[in-house]
Parts: structure tokens; sequence; C-alpha cells
């Protein structure tokens, strides 16, 4: 169903946090805002790039005018993106380092939905891997200001603020990008790290996130009847995709191994834990050459829950990525911003729609408030970083920003 003009019109009125926007994207320089490009998708497919406003009022106004169905924000230019055609020289200078994850790349794994769909039973996957994110940003690279954003359907956006991540030039974002991705993707479903999972010399940042988040979020989304029956190991897509999985990385793979590894996924009366205690033991078995005789099983584990990253999406400065706090079209859900702490908790279904952002605004109840005040937390820790100053040997200032 269409998103109602007239909704739509009223939620930017009333309901859209321009002044928030603004605070946020500006970070305490309004020129900073004012050469910064918003993309409109207007009703019928119309899109309109490089816009840009002077401040909170001027975007509010044109967004009650045009009634986008989406906005998309880009990159900080060397001029204001409306004045684009009265230079010579218009590039992105500068942006926040983002991060996209589709749990539609995650179709081979999960059993309850596919395709666009997302549910409460498949949501471990994205706050898994948001988690690991979360850590290798913060512990390897020192950023601070992270920002999930639920974008209504199917994805989940990581915003990086930090001053230092917003000047990566496009080479060291690709450079930062490649490093964290570890997922190729493809009918063979390969990650990058098999030689090291072989020799047992991970990188102790991916060690840690594995000990952390990988193991317990792979026995609680696909080992626990209890907690996700309807992708656990029971299930016969699951059962078969190890199944498949184990086959292509076993040397001499045979019937013999498909017999016993068969038995071990379809034991009865074994719990899921039990049936994969007892796959992990045939891996053991049946490793002739590597240090790590388990490797085969952490594989798996891997390929299941590690951020499947869209890389293309950090790569660029210029590029576009959907606003929080706007409406996705084809569902009608609020794309809400999250603490990682929200994210853990976040159950998609229950995410407010307009409709009923609208209804309850009429009833005086402000559904968006509490998404909202942790909107303006971080935006406030985003300021407060950008507005403290020190001083160095010299005793000159310096923004640490």
């Amino acid at each position: 169903m269409p998103l109602s003009q007239q909704d739509l019109e009223f939620y930017f009125d009333k309901i859209f946090p321009a002044k928030q926007f603004y605070n946020w994207l500006s970070y305490g320089d309004e020129s900073y805002f004012q050469k910064r490009e918003f993309s409109f998708t207007l009703a019928g497919d119309i899109y309109l790039r490089f816009r840009s406003f002077e401040d909170a009022n001027e975007l509010q106004k044109d967004l009650v005018r045009k009634k986008p169905e989406k906005i998309d924000i880009g990159g900080v230019y060397n001029v204001q993106p409306k004045m684009k055609d009265s230079v010579s020289v218009f590039q992105a200078r500068e942006k926040e380092l983002v991060f996209d994850i589709d749990i539609s790349d995650y179709d081979d794994v999960r059993v309850c939905c596919q395709d666009k769909s997302i549910c409460d039973r498949c949501w471990p996957l994205m706050s898994c891997a948001l988690q690991i994110l979360d850590r290798i940003l913060k512990e390897d690279f020192g950023f601070k200001h992270l920002m999930y954003v639920f974008s209504g359907r199917r994805g989940v956006h990581c915003w990086t603020c930090d001053k230092n991540a917003r000047k990566l030039t496009d080479e060291e974002r690709t450079a930062l990008a490649s490093y964290i991705n570890v997922y190729e993707g493809g009918e063979a479903q390969k990650i990058n790290i098999e030689y090291n999972l072989k020799m047992g010399n991970l990188h102790p940042s991916l060690e840690s996130v594995y000990k952390d988040f990988i193991k317990p979020g792979f026995r609680d989304m696909f080992l626990s009847d209890k907690l996700n029956a309807e992708n656990s190991l029971h299930q016969e897509k699951t059962a078969n995709n190890i199944m498949k999985m184990v086959a292509r990385h076993v040397k001499g793979f045979g019937k013999e191994h498909e017999m016993k590894l068969n038995k071990a996924l379809t034991q009865g009366d074994k719990s899921c834990e039990d049936r994969w205690r007892a796959v992990s033991k045939l891996c053991a078995e049946w490793e002739k050459t590597a240090k790590d005789k388990l490797w085969v099983p952490k594989y798996i584990e891997f390929l299941y829950m590690y951020p499947r990253l869209d890389v293309n999406v950090s790569k660029q400065c210029n590029h576009l990525l959907k606003a929080p706090f706007v409406i996705h079209p084809g569902t009608g859900n609020v794309c809400l911003p999250l603490s990682l702490e929200e994210a853990l908790h976040f159950e998609p279904s229950a995410n407010p729609k307009l409709q009923q952002v609208l209804g309850d605004y009429g009833n005086g109840v402000l559904t968006l408030e509490p998404y909202l005040e942790n909107f303006q937390v971080f935006i406030d820790g985003c300021r407060i970083d950008a507005e403290q100053v020190s001083m160095d040997v010299d005793g000159t200032a310096t923004t640490t920003a």
C-alpha cells in the first residue's frame, strides 16, 4: 500500500525531528550541514539529488512541501550541493563511515524467513553482527560514536560519526572495510580466513569476537529448540546445509563419512547441542593435516554468524544512505536509530509504523519519544566530543573530536 501524501505531510510537519537532524549533521558547524547532500525519492519514483539546506527550518519546509517517500544522506562537499553547477570542482570531502548489513544475505542459513522478510527469530543474526562490528570499530580503530539504524525492512546501517572517521579518504574506507570483512559469499559459501583457522592463528580480534559473540550466537540461533526452534539443527534445511559444508571441507569425504555425519545430525533423541558436539568430534577425527582439528566447525560458525557486509556501501564519501526517522515506503515502518543495547533486544515485529505513530499522536501519545531521546543522547555525545579542546605540549589549542 503506497504511503499517503497527506500522512507524510503531517509526519514531516509535526513529528519528524528536523532540528535534531540539523544538530547531528552539523556537528556544531552550520557550514558543515549546508554542504551536506540530501536526496529525495518522491511518489512515482521521482528522484532528486544534490539537495542542500541552510538550516533545520529550511530542511523541514522542503520536507513538508515535497513529502519524500525516502530520504538519503550523502557526503559533505567542497561547496553547497545546490550550487554545484556554479563551480568547476565539485567533490565530496567528508562523510560518516557507514556499513550496511541486509538479512537477505543470510538466506542460505536461516529457515524462518527468506528474501526481504525479517522476523524476531532471525534478528539474532543481525544483533550478533552488530556486536562484532561494534567491537572491531571501537577496539581496533578507536571509534566511539556509533549509531545503528533499522532500515525499515531488511537492513541495518551503522553510522560511525567520529571526526577522524568522517575525514577518511575513499582509499582508507576501502581498506578499513576490507579489514573487517571476511565473508566472500557465492554459491561456495566462502569466508577468507580458512587458512588461519586451519593453522590456529586467527587475528586476535577475530579470536575475541569468536569467543564472545560467534560461538554463543551460533548456539542460541541454531542449537536451541527453546530459543529458536524454527532455525535449529532439528530443521532439515539447517542439517542439510551443515552436511554440505562439512563435506566440502573434509578432504576425501566419501560414503562412509556421509553415513556417520548423517547419523550424528539426525539422532532423534539428541539435543541440537549434542548433535553439534557429535559433528565436531567427527570433524576432529577426520582432520589429518590442520593444526586446529576443529577448524571446520569453527569455519561454519563464522560463516553463519559473522557480519555479511555490503562493502561497496562503505567505500566512498559520495555514497548515499537512508536517513533515520524516514518511513519505509514498502512496509510503513519508521527507520529507527538504535543504540547497541537497543539493537540486541530489538523486535522487528514491534517496530512502529507510520499509521500507529500518527494515531498515537492524535491521542496525545508520542510513540517515537524513547528513540528521539536516545538520538539526542547520541547527538550530545558527538557534540561534546567535537567541542572538547585539549592543550598540546606547545600550549596550542587543538580539537580532539
